[in-house]
C-alpha cells in the first residue's frame, strides 16, 4: 500500500507487559528525525498502553499517530489504511536476527528503505544548485526535522 508505516506491538508482544520504548526506537527514528514524521503510526495492544503513554508524554509523535487497539481492531484499521509496511513483533525479531548475523545493523540506506517508500534522484552534474532547488521544493523531499 501507499499508506503509512505502522509500528505494531500486538497482544502476543505485550503478553509479559509493555515493552520499553527502545524496543521500537530504531524503527521510529527515521520518521521522527525527518520530514517523514507524518508517515508513521504506532499501534499497541491494550496491555502495552504504557508505551503509547510514554511516546505521547515525550511528544515523539502527534497524538493522532498513536493508537491503543486490540489485534482485531488493528487488523480492521490496517486493512482500511493500506499501510506501506507493518513493523510488528515478528519483523522486529527478524531485524534483531539480521543484526546478529551481520555483526551489527544493516547499512542505513537498506534499513530505512524497508520503512519508508521513497525513490532516488540525482543530477549528473557536480554542484547542481538548480537541481537541488527544484527537488528540495517538493514536499516529498526528505529533510531532517526541525527540533
Amino acid at each position: 500500500g501507499a499508506g503509512p508505516t505502522i509500528v505494531r506491538v500486538g497482544e502476543a508482544d505485550a503478553a509479559d507487559g509493555p515493552p520499553a520504548p527502545d524496543a521500537i526506537a530504531a524503527h521510529l527514528f527515521p520518521f521522527v528525525a525527518t520530514s517523514a514524521r507524518d508517515a508513521v503510526r504506532v499501534s499497541v495492544a491494550p496491555a502495552a498502553r504504557a508505551l503509547v503513554d510514554a511516546l505521547r508524554d515525550a511528544a515523539v509523535l502527534p497524538a493522532e499517530a498513536l493508537a491503543v487497539q486490540t489485534d482485531a481492531e488493528f487488523a480492521a484499521a490496517a486493512a482500511a489504511s493500506a499501510p506501506f509496511n507493518v513493523v510488528d513483533g515478528a519483523a522486529r525479531a527478524e531485524f534483531a536476527r539480521a543484526c546478529e548475523l551481520l555483526g551489527g545493523p544493516p547499512l542505513a540506506g537498506q534499513f530505512v528503505s524497508g520503512l519508508l517508500c521513497f525513490g532516488h534522484a540525482k543530477s549528473t552534474m557536480a554542484d547542481d544548485d538548480a537541481f537541488v532547488r527544484a527537488f528540495s521544493a517538493s514536499p516529498k523531499w526528505l529533510r531532517v526535522a526541525a527540533a
